[in-house]
């Protein structure tokens, strides 16, 4: 609670909190992750794995960086984030997974409310940039939007194969064509 994590660095996940006691909760409050990296891993800020309930409200997630997915947050449980800044996060060197913000993994649950989520990206090995705040591992019902706020000439969300935009009622996502 009401915490700076700066400049951690992971040699896999969790580059300043990595949460992994099966069937636990972790909850953060009003905390600001800044310039954390996950080295060879997910979620750079962020890893809350093996069914972990993760609860963050508030907070800014700013600068930080993944090698496989999540530059901010991994979700590897069932996720709620609410009232947060998340901005110029990254996944670097990935190749097949992305989320320069957040990575949901498959049959994981995500519930994203009145946040601000913008300019995250993922840079792929070969040099190519795809920018794109959330990888959703999992089919779409796992992902709950409500209340978010981001830049609509970028990917907000990549899941089932195909590139998604937050629409205008800040809820639903509309396919890119």
């Amino acid at each position: 609670e009401n915490t700076i994590f700066r400049g951690n660095t992971a040699s896999k996940s969790g580059g300043a909190v990595y949460a992994d006691t099966k069937d636990t909760k972790c909850i953060i409050t009003d905390c600001d992750f800044d310039s954390n990296t996950a080295a060879d891993g997910t979620g750079g800020a962020l890893r809350a794995g093996n069914n972990t309930l993760l609860t963050v409200t508030g907070g800014n997630f700013t600068g930080n960086k993944a090698t496989d997915g999540g530059g901010a947050v991994d979700v590897s449980g069932t996720g709620i984030i609410s009232s947060v800044k998340m901005y110029d996060n990254s996944v670097i060197n990935s190749t097949s997974r992305g989320g320069g913000a957040i990575f949901v993994q498959s049959g994981k649950k995500l519930n994203l409310s009145n946040s601000t989520i913008y300019n995250n990206s993922r840079y792929e090995a070969n040099g190519s940039i795809l920018p794109c705040d959330i990888y959703n591992a999992g089919v779409a019902a796992n992902l709950t939007l409500s209340g978010i706020t981001s830049e609509n000439d970028q990917c907000f969300v990549y899941q089932s194969g195909k590139l998604w935009y937050v629409d205008s009622d800040e809820t639903s996502l509309v396919e890119a064509q």
